[in-house]
């Protein structure tokens, strides 16, 4: 189970959150809890010691720059150049892995808590969603994934705006940071579409009728992508490895959550829909990682990669939900939400011992810094 530390951290936020939901103060709720979050957020896993999904890998890696400077082993794993440049610049400052550390977490935190500022009623709500269902996956493990999918949800205010070369430009250091953000440069043209309840329901049934037909193959881009030098073979060494790998098969509990995720949206929608623009462009993107990840069940690549930064977007939509709901149909809203936050924290809790969440350690705590 997590270390206590977390679970605290998860209450506070939520109690903010509630706070948040009985004030409605929007420029005093921002800064506070912006920063003081945030700042928590970067210092644990920024500081963190040898904690996460793939910690070693990246350490290791680190590592091997360092001793032999021999650059061309990153492209020979199929990795993107950014973690090399970065790795490197920690290098030449004599930053140790404290450097590496520092950067993603700063980095990938300050651009998703930015998109928290920009696009949800509720911050404190949508951090603890954050926290609960995303943060010890993008922060504390599969790093690079986690910048992309910062940057991918950065770029979301030039979709709002329809500010397409911004958008590109996004797109294309999302890529640089991670090969699955490719998927989200139709988000832009996805966002605006006018999908009703009815409409969405449809789609996500259709999607889970074309599981067992993996329509994808059929597609030249995604065949494309998938034959594509190093990407392969990259993806399912992250996805088959034996700490967190694991087959996108039917499960139970898993699909019976997101069953319980996807009905809360489409059941409390009706006045959102109605009264935002904002609402109908971050569900569209989120409907579209759900039927993403239905229609590329057969590929690990897919279905678990390709769809990590539309699936961020239940850190607003269900903050959007519960702002544009009325007062009684709020208050069922919000208990339900809840009870989504904890159960997924719960059951991601149970998995920890892989990740060494178990146990709290952390730099500032030991008051020394390990890493060569």
């Amino acid at each position: 189970m997590f270390h206590w530390i977390y679970f605290v951290f998860l209450f506070i936020a939520l109690i903010v959150a509630n706070n948040e939901m009985i004030r409605n103060d929007d420029n005093q709720r921002n800064n506070n809890t912006l920063y003081i979050f945030g700042i928590v957020l970067i210092c644990f896993a920024g500081f963190r010691l040898y904690t996460g999904a793939d910690f070693m890998a990246y350490y290791n890696i680190y590592k091997f720059l360092k001793e032999n400077s021999a650059n061309e082993v990153l492209y020979d794993l199929g990795m993107e150049p950014t973690y090399m440049w970065i790795c490197n610049v920690a290098i030449k400052f004599h930053l140790t892995f404290l450097g590496v550390l520092l950067f993603y977490a700063t980095f990938s935190i300050i651009l998703k808590l930015n998109f928290f500022k920009e696009s949800s009623p509720y911050i404190a709500l949508s951090i603890a969603i954050y926290f609960a269902f995303y943060y010890f996956y993008n922060e504390y493990g599969h790093i690079r994934q986690g910048a992309a999918v910062a940057v991918c949800v950065f770029s979301f205010q030039y979709i709002k705006s329809r500010k397409i070369l911004w958008f590109a430009l996004c797109m294309i250091v999302a890529y640089y940071f991670h090969k699955s953000s490719i998927l989200f440069a139709l988000a832009y043209f996805i966002a605006p579409l006018q999908i009703s309840t009815r409409t969405a329901l449809i789609m996500l049934v259709v999607s889970i009728i074309l599981i067992p037909f993996e329509v994808y193959q059929y597609i030249g881009f995604f065949n494309a992508f998938s034959a594509s030098e190093g990407v392969y073979d990259s993806f399912n060494t992250y996805i088959n490895d034996t700490y967190y790998g694991q087959d996108v098969g039917f499960s139970w509990l898993g699909d019976t959550f997101k069953a319980l995720q996807i009905g809360t949206i489409l059941l409390f929608e009706k006045k959102p829909l109605e009264r935002s623009k904002l609402y109908l462009y971050a569900r569209n993107i989120l409907i579209f990682g759900f039927c993403f990840t239905y229609i590329f069940r057969g590929n690990e690549i897919f279905s678990v990669r390709l769809t990590g930064a539309y699936l961020f977007f239940n850190t607003i939509v269900y903050a959007l939900l519960l702002y544009y709901n009325d007062e009684k149909m709020r208050s069922q809203l919000k208990i339900l939400i809840y009870f989504i936050i904890f159960a997924f924290f719960i059951r991601l809790g149970v998995t920890v011992e892989r990740y060494q969440l178990g146990k709290f350690e952390n730099m500032l705590l030991e008051w020394k810094n390990p890493y060569q």
